[in-house]
């Protein structure tokens, strides 16, 4: 079994395991991974859902604040609870690496490390098809082969690679050459310090001390493959859209009853007032109610915009934007002629009218001399008693 061997002191920090891995079956078997069945099962559900799904597939990781806000929106938009349009967001499709892989894949080799801490040139480790050991004193080395394959399998785990700070003349380019199979076919990668390369993003990597652990006290060690930690990160973010919806849901309900203070406690009025809900009687509430005409106006139009919100239905809404569109067409109207009114042309016909007026009193002052009032309610009477008479004889012409 190929090894790194140091001082005398074996400190065994670093224990890695390669050989194929148990979640993948064998080439001719017909298998499907817990990410398959994920992807499966997203593309059965709303938008919002494979748009949150989506963004975990990608990253691995928990989703951002961002992330959630914008599966937030998606989902009030699908939903008709916001004014945005929904997108469609398209079936996840796994990568083709995904897709290979029920085929065995196997470590073989790993060498011409380069940028790698302080681990000199030249050295390699060959996987044993069972177990590969690293052993060696402190400092030897071995975290950073470990590190490598950790970056290469992006484990949650994976912690940065360091350079080598004690010579600034050595390159920092990350570098390494890996020899690995997959199925009956040899392949090479060589690695310049990318992230989740497949089919390495199938390893399962342990990087902890274990035999002090082991010697002197009981270790309980649960291990959860990448494709499964994935289930409870959906679990997560869908928890996480419904306390924001909740959340916004709870900052537009009123907190307290703010009718209660116009009221005097121990009325019947108050009583019902406090009890107000969807069981009020309001033809009891309408027959205590004092409203004003034009209050009773703004009470029919605001229950009919209500009835429109509530039922939700294109039609009703529509109604309630030609109403709207209605009044302001009438106020523009209105304003139109308020700019176009001429304030000179009026006071002069007001003028006019009252000069009218004045020689109109006069001329009967003259007419009727000085009886004025009683000569006046004598022809008036006259006025009034022909033209009875003249309807009588049905002369209207």
């Amino acid at each position: 079994m190929p090894s790194l061997t140091g001082a005398a002191d074996v400190d065994a920090e670093d224990v890695a395991g390669a050989g194929e891995d148990p979640s993948i079956a064998p080439a001719g078997v017909d298998a499907i991974s817990a990410k398959h069945l994920l992807v499966e099962w997203a593309n059965e559900q709303d938008h919002w859902v494979r748009l949150l799904v989506g963004e975990i597939l990608s990253s691995g990781a928990k989703p951002s604040d961002e992330a959630i806000a914008a599966v937030v929106e998606a989902l009030l938009a699908e939903k008709s609870l916001s004014d945005q349009t929904a997108s469609p967001v398209p079936a996840l499709v796994l990568a083709e690496s995904e897709e290979a892989a029920a085929e065995a894949f196997v470590l073989r080799k790993l060498s011409e490390v380069g940028g790698v801490n302080a681990l000199a040139s030249g050295q390699a480790i060959e996987f044993n098809s069972s177990l590969t050991v690293l052993f060696g004193e402190n400092a030897a080395g071995k975290t950073g082969y470990t590190r490598v394959l950790k970056q290469l399998a992006a484990v949650r785990t994976a912690e940065p690679i360091l350079h080598n700070v004690h010579d600034p003349t050595v390159s920092t380019a990350l570098t390494a050459r890996i020899d690995y199979q997959v199925g009956a076919a040899d392949r090479v990668l060589d690695w310049k310090g990318e992230s989740g390369v497949p089919p390495f993003t199938h390893l399962g990597i342990f990087d902890s001390p274990a035999v002090r652990l082991h010697l002197d006290d009981d270790l309980s060690y649960v291990f959860t493959p990448s494709d499964l930690a994935l289930f409870p990160l959906i679990t997560e973010g869908i928890g996480e859209v419904r306390s924001q919806l909740l959340a916004a849901a709870d900052s537009r309900r009123p907190a307290a009853n703010a009718l209660l203070p116009r009221f005097t406690r121990g009325t019947s009025a108050f009583a019902l007032i406090e009890t107000l809900g969807p069981a009020s009687d309001l033809d009891r509430l309408r027959q205590l109610a004092h409203v004003a005409a034009g209050d009773a106006d703004d009470l029919a139009e605001l229950e009919n915009r209500v009835s429109a919100l509530q039922s939700g239905a294109a039609s009703a809404q529509l109604s309630v934007a030609r109403r709207r569109d209605d009044l302001h067409g009438r106020l523009t109207t209105v304003a139109e002629m308020i700019g176009a009114f001429d304030a000179e042309a009026y006071n002069a016909a007001v003028k006019s009218m009252s000069e009218a007026h004045a020689d109109y009193q006069r001329l009967r002052g003259e007419v009727l001399g000085e009886s004025e009032d009683a000569a006046a309610d004598a022809w008036q009477r006259f006025i009034q008693e022909a033209d009875t008479y003249r309807s009588h004889l049905q002369q209207h012409e």
